[in-house]
């Protein structure tokens, strides 16, 4: 599926606008609020605001998606039990460890839903992987979930700075990379609610013609 050249600025667009954001995010935290990456800080709220407006996303596109229903349902779950998460902070206050209720809840009815409703995840996940949407998204979550945490882990910076030091510096790599994450999984997710190209349906109406012996009226 090809898409038209107008979207494909906007796609490299906001590529290139979350690659400065990120930096922003960080420098502001650190220099300008001091907050020192807090829960409450602009690059945690950015996370918490990305990943949510993305799990919506692939939640609406599973509604009005007739082959990949299933998968995209499953991957809403997913991304909405990761907001949960980041909101953390906010659900302790209830008492330490709390979000593991809601996250439960909102996997319990994911797949009950996904199971009552008999929806089929193989097959059109094997249609979604040939996909570049899918591309995007698969990247933006292992930068999360993966390279965020072993780039991010202490070990490595107390080799290079002291104790302190290192611990600061570790937290502002882990949730700037965390939070390029999101933003490209969100990529990921506005993709799928972009028009395809429409030269691409031209073309295989005409290869059809081709094959069929039909041809256009002049």
């Amino acid at each position: 599926m090809r898409y038209d050249s107008k979207i494909l600025v906007i796609e490299i667009t906001l590529l290139f606008c979350s690659m400065l954001f990120i930096p922003l995010a960080a420098y502001l935290d650190t220099a300008i609020f001091k907050n020192r990456l807090s829960e409450v800080s602009l690059t945690e709220l950015s996370q918490s605001t990305i990943v949510l407006t993305t799990a919506i996303l692939l939640y609406k596109k599973a509604i009005i998606s007739s082959t990949l229903k299933g998968t995209l349902f499953l991957a809403s779950t997913l991304l909405t039990m990761m907001f949960i998460r980041e909101a953390d902070y906010y659900l302790d206050f209830v008492y330490h460890g709390f979000w593991k209720v809601p996250v439960f809840i909102v996997f319990s009815i994911g797949v009950y839903t996904v199971i009552k409703r008999k929806l089929p995840i193989i097959t059109p996940l094997k249609q979604a992987i040939h996909t570049k949407a899918f591309g995007y998204m698969m990247c933006g979550l292992f930068i999360t979930l993966v390279f965020s945490r072993l780039f991010g882990t202490g070990t490595i910076w107390r080799t290079m700075l002291p104790y302190d030091d290192a611990t600061y510096i570790k937290n502002i790599i882990q949730e700037s990379l965390e939070l390029l994450g999101y933003c490209i999984t969100f990529l990921g997710a506005l993709i799928l609610h972009l028009p395809p190209d429409k030269s691409d349906d031209n073309s295989t109406h005409k290869s059809t013609d081709k094959k069929t012996g039909n041809h256009p009226s002049l």
